[in-house]
């Protein structure tokens, strides 16, 4: 019974510390998303136009996300505390982008996922993969230590790059 009892609260401390925060912007058809992270995986859907909602699970409460906007634009940016080197863990973040619009999302130790979204795409990662799905548009894709995977590229000018990693492309090419 107290073996129960002691993993129910350790359970709950546990949510209370990574609890997700969500916040929505009604935006434009000219869609701006520039979201910087420091550590953790960037997950972006294409799901409706006209709003952008972004969820995020932040590992220590020391981190600081702070969101902006500036009419269509949407800016995240991750602070960490200067001189804390004792910080474990990163920023998650979750994001539903209208289905066209302009995208630049990196994370410097995490992989960067997006599926469903056109435009202008600039997606990295220093030290994770990329992998973009069911796109079309201007593709900018990097990782340095980390694949790139590109499937299901409609008609997109395509830019892929890993230093250590590799890159693949699966599906049909468009045009000649």
């Amino acid at each position: 019974m107290k073996m129960k009892v002691l993993m129910i609260l350790m359970l709950t401390c546990v949510a209370s510390v990574f609890a997700v925060e969500t916040q929505s912007f009604d935006v434009g058809g000219d869609a701006q998303l520039t979201l910087a992270n420091v550590s953790g995986n960037i997950n972006v859907t294409g799901e409706s136009d006209g709003r952008i909602e972004i969820s995020y699970t932040k590992r220590d409460d020391r981190i600081k996300v702070t969101i902006k906007q500036s009419g269509d634009h949407i800016t995240v940016e991750v602070d960490y505390p200067r001189g804390s080197r004792d910080i474990k863990g990163g920023v998650d973040f979750e994001v539903s982008f209208p289905t066209s619009g302009t995208l630049e999302v990196q994370s410097v130790s995490g992989n960067v996922t997006v599926a469903g979204v056109g435009g202008k795409m600039d997606a990295k990662s220093v030290s994770g993969n990329v992998i973009v799905s069911d796109t079309e548009g201007r593709l900018e894709l990097a990782s340095v230590s980390g694949n790139v995977k590109i499937s299901g590229a409609g008609e997109a000018a395509l830019e892929a790059a890993s230093v250590s990693g590799n890159v693949s492309y699966s599906g049909s090419l468009a045009g000649g």
